[in-house]
């Protein structure tokens, strides 16, 4: 007897967000050492779904080519995923812009 097995479908892998962090005024007045964001989450992304792993503050988050805003949402405490829409295709970099001075960014390939 011959047992088959098909996995239908595909298989897809989150791949972590490297962010760093960034400031909207580099040449005006800079934050003291020691303010901005205490913690910077670790963020996955699995196709076009955005999971934060750990807590995080409220934030606008934005895709930018080639320095233009090309989506922006809400990401709210409350959810730990955001889904991103599957007509966007390429390198953005991403910012998440919080209440302070300074953003999170980082790139993606979608």
């Amino acid at each position: 007897m011959v047992l088959s097995l098909c996995v239908c479908g595909t298989l897809s892998y989150a791949t972590p967000v490297d962010l760093g962090v960034g400031y909207d005024d580099p040449v005006g007045t800079m934050p003291d050492w020691g303010k901005g964001p205490v913690t910077i989450p670790s963020v996955d992304l699995d196709g076009y779904e955005l999971t934060f792993l750990s807590s995080h503050d409220d934030y606008t988050l934005e895709l930018l080519q080639d320095g233009v805003v090309v989506y922006s949402t809400f990401a709210s405490s409350a959810t730990n995923t955001v889904f991103l829409p599957s007509i966007l295709q390429g390198e953005y970099e991403i910012r998440l812009y919080g209440d302070e001075s300074y953003y999170l960014t980082g790139y993606i390939v979608l």
